[in-house]
């Protein structure tokens, strides 16, 4: 009998397992602001008992288009520094990357201090945005 010669195989490349890491890719809320300027600026001096205007300007970050009807700005908290209303109608639609800019009358109280308001923009029961204003009455 004449012995068979065999074949052995010769070894490949070995896979080794590479990993990946998982990375969290920030999603865009539905509905989302930012504040990009207010008026007064943060601990303005403002005369006691006078009228003044407090003013934001928000920028619609989210990815819906805030619709006039469906939007509210309103008083939250702290004093209440505005005179007459505690909210304010949008008076159009503001698309996404779009801003608003929302204007109160204020009065500033006869005690000299520092009195604080915050404002919320929100859609029904779901605040989304705050606004707040900071004065020295002095």
């Amino acid at each position: 009998a004449t012995p068979t010669t065999t074949s052995t195989p010769t070894p490949t490349a070995t896979k080794t397992a590479t990993y990946i890491p998982w990375t969290l890719t920030p999603t865009q809320a539905a509905f989302s602001c930012s504040v990009t300027s207010f008026s007064p600026a943060l601990n303005a001096s403002i005369a006691p008992d006078s009228d003044f205007d407090a003013t934001w300007v928000i920028k619609n970050t989210g990815k819906q288009t805030w619709i006039h009807s469906d939007i509210d700005i309103y008083y939250s908290s702290g004093t209440k520094l505005q005179k007459l209303v505690n909210g304010l109608d949008l008076a159009n639609d503001v698309a996404s990357g779009e801003s608003y800019t929302a204007k109160v009358d204020m009065h500033s109280p006869s005690v000299l201090g520092t009195y604080s308001t915050t404002w919320v923009v929100g859609r029904g029961d779901e605040v989304f945005c705050s606004m707040m204003l900071t004065i020295i009455v002095k």
